[in-house]
């Protein structure tokens, strides 16, 4: 038999663990709003926008989407040439944006739970976070420096509160939207969230993004607030005798 000896800050995180287990005071889960593992049928991707004005894509029933529909528009802003396009692709998990050296566009996300509405319970969240698995400029666009702006609107009823943020780094990276900072939020009933759109606005050509998902962030329930109180404790205790 193999004997398994606990120092007293361990045994102490256990406790408090199974303490909030026995209460009911387990996590909740972040709300995904869409993971990019469902596409239509039949599937529309990839879509291209060759010319001035947008591509609207909408797909239904789709699972691992808040709501069950997606609209995506890919914008074409302006094109140096005849060959230059742009291109957005979901597929194994991922959204995918492309752009050539001399095109300029933008992406644009809705979900509205169509036709009833989203009528989602936000209010204990605290924000939305955007995972960029891909970030950046490529071929013989690479040396610029990215910027691009998004926004996140979040709508219940005829009022809506709105976010803006800008990336200006290279690589995979998380964008947060905070709920605390967006404009209007104050006239939201954050009970009935009924619709979501996001844009993403490069301002320059060439630019590639990979999207991996898009989720809420969940507030921690008093429980899990404990636990993570008493296992930093815990790890206090074990620094200062070392």
């Amino acid at each position: 038999m193999i004997s398994l000896r606990m120092g007293k800050p361990l045994r102490v995180v256990l406790s408090v663990a199974a303490l909030s287990l026995s209460c009911g005071l387990t996590a909740q889960a972040d709300i995904v709003i869409d993971d990019f593992n469902s596409v239509g049928d039949p599937n529309p991707w990839p879509a291209f926008q060759t010319s001035l004005g947008n591509n609207l894509i909408t797909e239904v029933n789709l699972a691992g989407v808040l709501g069950g529909t997606r609209q995506t528009t890919v914008f074409g802003g302006s094109f140096v040439s005849g060959s230059d396009l742009i291109s957005a692709r979901i597929d194994s998990g991922q959204l995918s944006y492309n752009s050539t050296s001399g095109a300029i566009g933008a992406l644009g996300l809705f979900y509205s739970g169509f036709p009833g509405g989203l009528m989602q319970d936000f209010s204990n969240e605290t924000g939305i976070r955007i995972d960029f698995a891909e970030y950046g400029f490529s071929g013989e666009n690479a040396g610029k420096g990215p910027i691009t702006n998004l926004t996140v609107d979040i709508f219940n009823g005829s009022n809506n509160a709105s976010l803006s943020r800008s990336i200006s780094s290279f690589g995979a990276q998380s964008v947060f939207f905070d709920f605390n900072l967006f404009s209007g939020i104050e006239f939201l009933n954050m009970n009935e969230i009924n619709r979501i759109s996001i844009s993403i606005n490069p301002l320059d050509s060439g630019l590639d993004f990979v999207l991996n998902s898009i989720k809420t962030v969940t507030i921690p329930t008093p429980g899990v607030l404990a636990m993570m109180g008493m296992a930093g404790l815990a790890s206090m205790r074990r620094r200062r005798r070392a």
